[in-house]
């Protein structure tokens, strides 16, 4: 594997958990919201 596509590949994992980081932010805040 090229340096290039392991550079696209990691900066596409890094995209997902940062989507996967965002929804949880918004679950715990849900859960908050429930918890009140």
């Amino acid at each position: 594997m090229s340096a290039n596509n392991l550079t696209r590949k990691i900066e596409f994992e890094i995209k997902q958990i940062d989507k996967l980081l965002h929804n949880y932010e918004k679950l715990i805040e849900d859960v908050g919201e429930i918890l009140e």
